[in-house]
């Protein structure tokens, strides 16, 4: 992640942190994507794409990956939110990558 910006690298330290290094996972499949960075929970079944291209000040930008529905490729498109707060960010990662805080 050296060539992320300083946000990218900001929101996922503070994502592990919050809510563990083992259940949430980078998976940058887009390295020369300065901006944005992928998550997955520890299956790597579930996807959630951050970008801060284009945002606010502590907004973020998100499109959701589910399982493939085909062997084409290794996600398929479940949505995109836009200008979403840390809040907000954070209760989707929780959704989507279905992690248990229990």
């Amino acid at each position: 992640m050296n060539n992320k910006d300083k946000t990218i690298i900001e929101i996922v330290d503070y994502l592990q942190t919050k809510f563990g290094q083992t259940d949430i996972l980078v998976q940058d499949y887009w390295v020369g994507d300065y901006n944005a960075i992928g998550l997955t929970n520890k299956t790597r079944q579930y996807l959630v794409y951050i970008s801060t291209y284009g945002t606010k000040k502590d907004k973020f930008n998100v499109s959701l990956e589910n399982p493939p529905i085909d062997n084409d490729l290794p996600y398929s498109p479940s949505g995109d939110l836009d200008n979403l707060s840390i809040e907000n960010l954070e209760k989707i990662v929780i959704e989507h990558l279905r992690l248990n805080l229990a």
